[in-house]
């Protein structure tokens, strides 16, 4: 049994080896190739909702400045499947209005706004972003004034549901989920190959970039190098089984790096004498459930802010979570409950103290924080972005550490001085 065990341990050892090499001479010849270079990923465009929804806009408009009319609407809402029961002319397509943070009440925006015809489309798009409290719901009840039958579409990396408080009751019908995943990647690779686009290489090119980082930062990267890994895993019984092995242990892998990230964040603290101010840690069992359930399980270290006054210490923490990225910031805290809990107002007494004694408040849609700030941004915890990959690199893990911990370090020097 033992010798068993050494020669399957070997078998795995082997394995590793062998799809590395794979990996590195795909890599090579990616690089002589000009493939790795792609403008999307050198400017972390995709890390910045803002500047991909400008994107999709630009590409949507028919006005837009790829000079290609309404094909790129007309091959994108053939994609989601809207324009199936409507009837919308050449006319309708050529006038379409597309319109980027479309204001409604309370200062809400809507990401994407597409007016055609008689028929209205809101989009909401959710890269790294978590939702709001009835922001679906809000986004639906303006676009049905105007549109009876509209339906809201959910765009995220992998086309999972709103949160219950952001569809606040709406039902499965009035809400259209659709992903980078699929539906954009479908919707861009139809585009690359339209008629019109044959000799607009500028624009095409683009296009080809935008679609390889999506596949890539979702995971759906399909290519020479995943070929030869399924051959090497399938070629014998023991291939399989190290592989199995291996797929088994990989989200315990994940939950124990983010175990870590929350293990070298609090060791920071006690190390800055703040030890004495948790109030509340909760990230060990929720790292595994985060990747076991695959669902936001928001692991976080909780602090008391000894700056706050005695009529608010007790009513707001700072905060270290993980949703997709990791962040930090000041949010209402339940003492009794040890959960922060959604403000009741965004005007209210407490964000005034926090915005004049403590920390300035920016312009957020986020109901439930006060001040928030994100840490090394492009790493992606729930889609295992590249940046992601570098944590498993020992130099590239302590300098993420010290580039995190130079975001906070000032923060913590203002609120955890009593």
């Amino acid at each position: 049994m033992e010798s068993a065990e050494r020669g399957m341990d070997k078998c795995i050892d082997q394995l590793l080896d062998d799809i590395r090499r794979l990996i590195e001479t795909d890599r090579a010849e990616r690089f002589k190739q000009g493939k790795e270079f792609n403008i999307f990923r050198v400017q972390r465009i995709l890390s910045d909702e803002v500047k991909i929804c400008r994107l999709i806009r630009e590409l949507l408009d028919p006005k837009g400045s790829h000079g290609q009319g309404s094909v790129f609407l007309r091959l994108f809402l053939e994609t989601i499947g809207w324009e199936k029961n409507r009837q919308i002319t050449a006319s309708d397509y050529a006038k379409a209005m597309v319109s980027r943070e479309e204001t409604i009440k309370d200062g809400r925006r809507i990401d994407l706004l597409i007016g055609i015809g008689k028929y209205m489309l809101p989009i909401e798009v959710k890269v790294y972003a978590e939702d709001q409290e009835r922001q679906c719901f809000d986004y639906y009840n303006y676009a049905v004034r105007h549109d009876s039958d509209a339906v809201i579409y959910y765009l995220t990396l992998d086309g999972h549901a709103p949160s219950i408080g952001s569809r606040n009751g709406l039902k499965d019908t009035q809400i259209k989920c659709i992903s980078f995943a699929e539906e954009m990647v479908d919707w861009l690779t139809a585009c690359i190959r339209a008629d019109e686009l044959e000799q607009v290489y500028p624009v095409r090119e683009i296009l080809i970039q935008f679609r390889e980082i999506l596949k890539s930062l979702t995971g759906k990267e399909k290519g020479k190098v995943a070929m030869e890994v399924m051959n090497k895993v399938s070629s014998s019984r023991d291939h399989f089984e190290a592989a199995e092995r291996i797929a088994n242990v990989l989200t315990a892998v994940k939950a124990e790096k983010m175990i870590e990230i929350f293990d070298v964040i609090k060791n920071h603290m006690d190390e800055l004498g703040y030890s004495k101010y948790l109030i509340h840690e909760a990230y060990k069992d929720e790292a595994i459930r985060y990747y076991e359930k695959n669902s936001f399980s928001w692991p976080s270290l909780n602090y008391n802010i000894p700056a706050a006054g005695p009529e608010i210490e007790n009513q707001i923490a700072l905060r270290f979570e993980i949703g997709r990225q990791l962040y930090f910031g000041i949010v209402p805290w339940d003492p009794v409950e040890k959960k922060n809990s959604n403000p009741k107002s965004r005007d209210g007494n407490i964000e005034k103290y926090v915005r004049d004694n403590l920390m300035l408040i920016e312009d957020s849609k986020n109901l439930y924080w006060y001040w928030l700030r994100y840490m090394v941004e492009d790493i992606d915890f729930r889609n295992c972005s590249d940046a992601y990959k570098e944590l498993y690199d020992r130099q590239s893990f302590q300098e993420t550490i010290k580039k995190a911990f130079s975001e906070i370090d000032d923060t913590l020097m203002k609120l955890m001085k009593p």
